[in-house]
């Protein structure tokens, strides 16, 4: 199987602390704090796959994937119900330059929830749209996503509110369709929930990468803000119950 065998190898001073949720922000020092929920350290290089021996032998040769094979891999990792499969391949996509896409953003996402853990779900997303994303439309997709997972996964409809109606106005086409109907039905669960504690802080408010975060961009690819993302990827996040199609 491609995603147990191939998952990228690590080039250089990266290191990865999965489900660590340290929100401190960047000062002397926070920038490596602040990536630590997805492992990017700002010393971080340019990740590789281990296709064969010989690239695992001299992995400081190798050559970076382009983000269609980080797609490609994360994907069926995902499908094979690979989630740490997926997850390598998400994070080499971000240290090879891909951090402004949503897709390995999404592949967080899915791999978390695959995984059983929505809350490393949730820290992904506030990775993101805090720092990484610079389209409106693009953080409002996640946003609601968040919200979404809040609400179906972590049962706190209240909370999820808070994420679902500031997304809805910018809400990129391809989530249109399934607004209307996943607000009222967290409206309607609102009302009976009994839980008074949020089950998560408030979600990131975008401040943008931080400038000492310097980053390969061989796996970048140009894309317009609220572009629709892979179809199987989508079908992927509707098969773990979120409402994106």
């Amino acid at each position: 199987m491609i995603c147990a065998r191939d998952r990228p190898a690590v080039v250089g001073p990266v290191r990865f602390a999965a489900g660590c949720r340290t929100r401190t922000r960047f000062g002397s020092g926070g920038v490596h704090e602040l990536m630590g929920g997805l492992g990017l350290d700002a010393g971080a290089r340019v990740f590789s796959p281990r296709d064969n021996e010989q690239v695992s032998r001299q992995p400081q040769a190798a050559t970076p994937p382009a983000a269609s094979e980080f797609r490609e891999r994360a994907v069926a990792c995902l499908q094979a119900g690979d989630w740490r499969g997926a997850h390598s391949w998400a994070k080499g996509w971000v240290g090879s330059g891909g951090g402004s896409h949503i897709e390995p953003w999404l592949i967080y996402v899915a791999s978390a929830l695959l995984s059983g853990k929505a809350r490393d779900a949730v820290h992904a997303i506030d990775l993101a749209i805090g720092l990484w994303l610079p389209g409106k439309h693009d953080r409002a997709a996640l946003l609601w996503l968040r919200g979404c997972v809040v609400h179906r996964r972590l049962n706190d409809p209240r909370t999820a509110l808070l994420d679902l109606l500031p997304a809805e106005p910018a809400l990129p086409p391809w989530l249109t369709d399934q607004r209307e109907a996943e607000i009222a039905a967290c409206e309607e669960a609102a009302q009976h929930s009994r839980k008074r504690v949020p089950s998560v802080k408030p979600a990131w408010s975008y401040s943008g990468r931080p400038e000492s975060l310097r980053l390969p961009q061989q796996a970048d690819e140009p894309r317009s803000d609220g572009e629709a993302p892979d179809a199987q990827l989508v079908k992927v996040l509707v098969d773990l119950g979120l409402p994106v199609a």
